[in-house]
């Protein structure tokens, strides 16, 4: 009988020590599933059309010279709307942390919260187009 104890013992703290363990692997990968999100959040910065610069708060704009100077960026983790300012002379591109549209003498305000939805044309269209194209190309290989 003391055999049979011993043995169940030792078996009992192997099976703790292998639940001790499942539970630092559980919390191991929890620990590492929060920093992917973490990641990937900080992934989800908007990306906008910059071009010349807005700020809206002191009444300062710096326009956009030369259109081949506009480049998509993503933008900084504050700002969460793309911006378009578009007057008679000048067009400017930019990211902003807060939006309001306007229309004042002979100027426009645009605001929008997705990727690249400040450009020129959007990207939309496009967008779908390719998607139909996936599915014509799947359903013609079947």
């Amino acid at each position: 009988m003391i055999v049979i104890t011993k043995i169940f013992v030792a078996k009992m703290s192997l099976q703790n020590g292998r639940h001790f363990n499942g539970i630092m692997m559980s919390t191991s990968r929890m620990v590492t599933v929060y920093f992917l999100l973490t990641l990937a959040a900080a992934a989800t910065a908007i990306k906008c059309w910059k071009c010349g610069q807005y700020s809206d708060g002191v009444g300062s704009i710096t326009p956009c010279n030369n259109r081949s100077a506009t480049r998509l960026e993503e933008c900084p983790s504050n700002a969460k709307y793309c911006i378009k300012y578009v007057s008679e002379l000048t067009t400017v591109r930019d990211c902003v942390p807060t939006c309001s549209e306007k229309e004042w003498w002979g100027a426009r305000t645009f605001c929008c919260e997705g990727d690249e939805c400040n450009g020129a044309f959007s990207s939309q269209p496009m967008k779908v187009l390719a998607f139909i194209a996936v599915l014509l190309t799947v359903a013609v290989a079947r």
